[in-house]
């Protein structure tokens, strides 16, 4: 028998600070977010570049941690634990991830 996991764990830094919703009865959060991944990868000439992955990430957490997400500030480096998930949308009769 085979198992699939989906796990992945991000680290890099925040560009911006994270945007932070209130559920209705004010349990719960969602934090909305990006974190710059850089890497290097060798050009066309051989030469190494630094790049940038820009991965996107929602956390639900409950309200009880808003000290926590206090502090997903601009610049801040972090360290995201979670599952996977590719969202697609379509745009111009073309679907797109």
């Amino acid at each position: 028998m085979s198992f699939n996991f989906n796990s992945v764990t991000v680290s890099g830094n925040l560009p911006k600070d994270v945007t932070v919703k209130t559920s209705a009865d004010g349990q719960w959060l969602f934090v909305n977010g990006s974190v710059g991944v850089k890497y290097g990868e060798k050009n066309k000439g051989g030469q190494w570049e630094n790049k940038t992955y820009w991965a996107n990430f929602k956390i639900f957490a409950k309200a009880t941690q808003q000290e926590s997400i206090d502090q997903l500030l601009k610049g801040q480096e972090v360290v995201i634990t979670g599952s996977l998930k590719s969202d697609e949308y379509e745009k111009d009769g073309q679907k797109k991830r």
